[in-house]
């Protein structure tokens, strides 16, 4: 079977990182950063754990779900967006970033220390504005992607400043 050498530079692997900053509102100061491996099917972790959690919501919604207005209610609601967000918080945490960038300050002034739970901590901190960009950036594979030939203009048009 050939192997198409074109392939070899646009190939996001378990092991391909990006990093996401999270800049003030404000005044655009980077605050903390954090390198994520990719929300999707390349990183194995991240799938295993994401198909777990939803035949877990899956098997609760069937349990709790007697009528069809009980059924419609699960489908669309603000609730269940909140619980996609949270579900999101813990997969991204669990299973997507994988050390600091720049580090964030705890209140005490010492800097955070790296861990799933401290990342979570942080996510779960985060308004939702400020969460949202980050979770759609590690969802989006293009980010991903390797990027040494690419100029800056060319990767901020991929989304990958």
């Amino acid at each position: 079977m050939p192997k198409f050498a074109v392939l070899d530079g646009i190939r996001v692997t378990s092991t391909s990182e990006a990093e996401y900053r999270f800049e003030h509102p404000l005044t655009g100061e980077v605050f903390a950063s954090i390198w994520f491996r990719p929300m999707a099917e390349e990183n194995s972790d991240y799938l295993s754990e994401r198909v777990r959690l939803a035949v877990e919501r899956a098997e609760k919604e069937v349990a709790a779900s007697r009528s069809k207005a009980d059924r419609k209610r699960n489908i669309v609601s603000s609730e269940q967006l909140e619980e996609d967000r949270e579900m999101d918080r813990v997969l991204m945490a669990r299973t997507c970033a994988t050390r600091w960038g720049v580090v964030p300050q705890l209140e005490d002034g010492t800097p955070a220390e790296f861990s799933e739970q401290a990342v979570y901590e942080f996510f779960r901190q985060l308004p939702n504005y400020l969460f949202d960009p980050c979770r759609s950036f590690v969802a989006n594979v293009y980010n991903f992607i390797p990027r040494p030939t690419l100029t800056e203009n060319q990767a901020e048009a991929l989304g990958n400043s």
